[in-house]
């Protein structure tokens, strides 16, 4: 963006992507490495953000909405994508040696808009087919509104694409001077991912897609719906462009001022990865337009957080109640074990008795009841072999459960001592941080000091001059009533040496007239 006087430097952005741009292009720079993360249990957002008619939607959705072909946009290409590598991970974790029951990935989506402050579930119709709005209640602002919102779980692409079509189908759009299908609300799409991992630990992360409404102008021909609507979305785009600048200079936000920034929060400022699409226009009448658009998006730059993944593994504790719980079954498998082998030697013994009783006799009764015995130690080695196949699935168990023991162990070191790493960086940090806030207070006192000498200077310096522009008023009145009486002496001496002259020439006549 150039103009007569200055250019703009466009290398502090991440990405700068050109008006040729194609949507698949547009996807890979701004979705694509989101993706991995919400799979591993990170949860991220991406906001549209500019003024209207900058191609906002577009991206977002695709050419007039298509969520098919190259044109169709990032939410359309993020779905497809998302359900391909859901697939693929669900199919690795299961040929894991290990791999538990129930390992899988689950996907489900909500979408809502904020319409004059109001959200409106654009996935729940009342009974006259309109969508509805949510309602007040108790608890939090966040928890109230978020807990109405409908999830509706999706097995495919085309269940998932089709929730997208009817819901922006609701959407509210108006024709307006820049853009003559304009959306008047701001429409939230959310992918929600929940994955259930080989060592049955569990992950859930949400990927928001925020299209949000453009500024505009107050202009006078807008009828009262369109201004109420206009209104609206300025005040919210202004109370979002607070809190990014308390976010970027690390003061408090300030999100309960709409339900657009306090809803959001979470993916605003708090444990998610977040990226912001900004749309401008090259047209020179949209100079001004562009050049706040940029100056927000120089704030989002600014806004750092460290992120955490939401992966629930089972606790050192947990774990550790599994493997006594095994413990005492083990044991218990032993008593059996030991059981099934003292009964079975003993039918044996009670067999090779009867053996020997029947070839001393050649008893019927003794062969009978030995070939009974026979089958008591089939029976006997039979519930033998169970038990020790049970007692070998429980060891087996008992193994992996201190393996994951293990693991939970290491992974809790880790953590621990990336915790104690962050902490030491946020201290040493703070630590910076009061060092320059003290020099920062030192020199600002030392500002105030000069300010406070300059002022009593200046002061000073005002009443000499008024003291001096007095003398001066006073010189000058001297000098002008100086110049006055010059004046008529001049006056005076011009008179004096006219009757002089007069003088001469009545004495050269009277001479003249009266000769010697």
């Amino acid at each position: 963006m150039k103009d007569k006087k200055k250019s703009y430097d466009y290398e502090k952005f991440d990405k700068v992507m050109g008006p040729g741009i194609d949507q698949a292009a547009a996807y890979e720079n701004i979705v694509q490495e989101l993706l991995g993360d919400v799979l591993c249990g990170y949860s991220a957002g991406i906001f549209a953000y500019g003024q209207s008619g900058g191609g906002k939607t577009y991206t977002m959705l695709g050419h007039e909405g298509a969520l098919t072909g190259d044109y169709r946009g990032i939410i359309p290409r993020a779905v497809e994508d998302l359900f391909s590598a859901a697939e693929g991970l669900t199919a690795q974790d299961r040929m894991l040696p290990d791999a538990a029951e129930g390992i899988g990935i689950k996907i489900s989506v909500s979408f809502f808009e904020f319409y004059l402050n109001d959200i409106y579930d654009l996935l729940n119709l009342d009974s006259s087919g309109r969508t509805v709005m949510l309602q007040h209640g108790s608890g939090s602002i966040q928890d109230r509104h978020m807990a109405q919102i409908k999830r509706v779980d999706v097995e495919d692409v085309n269940a998932a694409l089709r929730l997208l079509s009817d819901g922006q189908d609701k959407r509210r759009f108006a024709p307006m001077p820049l853009n003559p299908v304009s959306s008047r609300s701001h429409g939230v799409f959310i992918l929600r991912v929940t994955r259930t991992y080989a060592d049955k630990s569990t992950s859930e992360a949400s990927l928001f897609f925020v299209d949000l409404m453009g500024s505009e102008a107050m202009v006078s021909d807008l009828d009262g719906g369109n201004l109420n609507e206009t209104a609206s979305i300025n005040h919210d785009l202004l109370c979002l462009g607070r809190v990014v600048t308390a976010l970027s200079t690390g003061e408090v936000p300030v999100y309960r001022e709409t339900n657009l920034t306090y809803v959001l929060r979470e993916i605003l400022g708090g444990n998610a990865k977040c990226s912001v699409l900004v749309t401008c226009s090259p047209h020179e009448m949209q100079y001004h337009a562009t050049e706040n658009t940029l100056r927000f998006a120089e704030r989002c730059k600014g806004i750092e957080r460290v992120v955490s993944s939401d992966r629930k593994q089972m606790s050192a504790n947990q774990l550790e109640e599994m493997v006594r719980k095994l413990q005492v079954e083990l044991a218990h498998e032993r008593e059996r074990t030991e059981a099934a082998q003292t009964a079975a030697k003993s039918a044996e013994r009670e067999v090779k008795r009867l053996r020997q009783e029947q070839l001393a006799s050649g008893g019927v009764s003794s062969i009978k009841e030995a070939s009974a015995l026979q089958i008591r130690v089939v029976e006997e080695q039979s519930r033998y072999n169970a038990v020790a196949e049970d007692r070998d699935k429980l060891r087996a168990e008992l193994a992996l459960i201190r393996k994951q023991l293990m693991q939970a162990e290491a992974t809790h070191g880790q953590e621990m001592a990336s915790e104690h790493k962050k902490r030491t960086k946020l201290v040493d940090e703070n630590r910076r941080n009061a060092a320059v806030i003290r020099e920062l207070r030192d020199r600002n006192s030392e500002l105030n000091e000069q300010v406070t000498r300059l002022e009593h200077e200046f002061t000073q310096n005002l009443r000499v001059r008024e003291k001096v522009e007095v003398e001066v008023r006073k010189t000058v009145s001297h000098l002008a009533s100086t110049e006055s009486d010059l004046e008529r002496a001049q006056t005076r001496t011009q008179k004096a040496q006219g009757m002089q002259k007069m003088l001469a020439d009545l004495k050269a006549k009277v001479e003249s007239a009266n000769p010697v």
